[in-house]
């Protein structure tokens, strides 16, 4: 694993504004022992008139000449900063395409309309289905407006051309000022070996004064070493600030990448889960539960197998209207009726009727006809041969074809079983796939 950075010090506003007050109050004072040491300088009456006016001419052709390296040096710095600024804006703008791009998927609006077309001709086929369809028109409507974000693209790439040309123009004038510059200095440096000279040889004259000159070239000396440290403190506070502030962006770096890497994982677990639950609901042979009822139903039917149809048909016509009205239920068969047993539980007699108290009691006595034995069917059963979408029978006489019906649907589940299975494996894999390209 990479080794972490170590955090860097963080800036200290206020021991850096107390050393700035610090070095603020010795360059003071040394200025002001400066212009103490120079009036004594010139009130040196040792025959230095005449090296104290080329002195103070030399001096002002120094402060017309720093001052105009000052000008260029603010005009120059005011070029930097706008040169930084359009280079900063340009990267800000390249970066945010480029971003923008890469989320989009598309780099051109021509990509885009050709993807649109695509789509289009696919709609107007008239061979994809409504959900298909729907699913087409929005992602149409989301490259279209992909298409305007990368035309706002194309009209900035204007902007940014126009920020390049000015980028290049001040890197023009930027080296035209060289010259000038250059020339600037030069001349400080020819007035600062003028004074050097005109110090020199006023020292060859005035051994006496020679001790004021070293005053003022110490005082002098300690000066610049202030602005110096002026300097460093400056440059040394604003590297610190930099990296202060550039350690904290990485922090913060490295904790959106976490949080992302962390996010992609728990998406990679979900999607392991899901697949997995996905493979093993279709590694379940198919028609499982159909072949299972079917099985059923004929094992329950072969009950009344022994009946001869002969008989069922005798009991049917012998059977009596119910002495004790039956609760109609639609949609099942004709002449069938649903009855309630002491537990309430509902079932249904086929073919015959309730038998009621008053009819028990004739049967008992020998009086009336012969009774049907109902064919019953509870709802459980029922409910079977509707999923199964096998004609309920009605009678004894019905069983022995409605067992034929069940084992042919029963064979037909057995002989699709594998093709099924075997798309549902298929659709499973499809749906993983679809998953993780979401």
């Amino acid at each position: 694993a990479t080794e972490r950075k170590k955090a860097p010090t963080r800036p200290d506003q206020a021991a850096f504004e107390a050393s700035l007050k610090q070095i603020d109050a010795n360059i003071d004072s040394l200025k002001k022992k400066l212009s103490a040491s120079q009036d004594r300088i010139k009130g040196n009456g040792n025959g230095k008139e005449n090296f104290g006016d080329r002195r103070k001419e030399l001096r002002a052709k120094q402060e017309e000449l720093q001052k105009e390296r000052n000008e260029i040096n603010d005009r120059r710095a005011k070029m930097v900063e706008q040169l930084k600024s359009l280079q900063a804006a340009i990267r800000k703008k390249d970066d945010e395409a480029r971003n923008s791009k890469d989320r989009l998927g598309y780099k051109k609006p021509e990509d885009v309309d050709a993807q649109i077309a695509l789509l289009e001709r696919k709609q107007q086929s008239g061979q994809v289905s409504l959900a298909e369809e729907k699913r087409i028109i929005a992602e149409i409507s989301n490259l279209k407006k992909a298409r305007k974000i990368l035309e706002g693209f194309a009209n900035e790439l204007t902007s940014l051309e126009s920020s390049k040309a000015q980028i290049a123009s001040i890197r023009t004038q930027l080296d035209a000022m060289e010259p000038e510059r250059a020339a600037v200095r030069a001349k400080l440096d020819d007035i600062k070996a003028k004074l050097t000279e005109l110090d020199t040889e006023r020292k060859s004259q005035q051994g006496e004064f020679s001790g004021l000159i070293n005053d003022h070239k110490s005082i002098k000396t300690e000066l610049d070493a202030e602005y110096d440290k002026l300097r460093a403190l400056k440059a040394g506070y604003k590297q610190q600030k930099d990296e202060w502030y550039a350690w904290q962006r990485e922090a913060q770096t490295r904790k959106r990448e976490q949080y992302q890497q962390r996010k992609r994982e728990e998406q990679e677990t979900r999607l392991q889960a899901q697949a997995e639950r996905e493979r093993e609901a279709a590694e379940i042979p198919a028609y499982s539960d159909e072949i299972s009822q079917c099985t059923n139903l004929i094992s329950f039917l072969g009950t009344f197998v022994g009946e001869t149809p002969k008989q069922a048909a005798e009991e049917t016509a012998a059977a009596p209207a119910a002495a004790t009205p039956l609760r109609q239920v639609p949609g099942i068969p004709e002449g069938a009726v649903m009855l309630k047993k002491k537990d309430d539980e509902d079932y249904l007699v086929l073919g015959g009727g309730k038998k009621s108290k008053k009819g028990r009691r004739q049967n008992g006595s020998g009086a009336g006809t012969p009774q049907l034995k109902p064919f019953k069917l509870d709802f459980d059963i029922i409910d079977q041969f509707v999923k199964l979408k096998i004609e309920l029978p009605v009678s004894a006489q019905d069983v022995p074809a409605t067992i034929s019906a069940l084992e042919e649907k029963k064979k037909w589940y057995k002989e699709n079983q594998a093709e099924a299975t075997a798309k549902a494996k298929a659709a499973a894999e499809a749906k993983i796939a679809a998953l993780r390209r979401a």
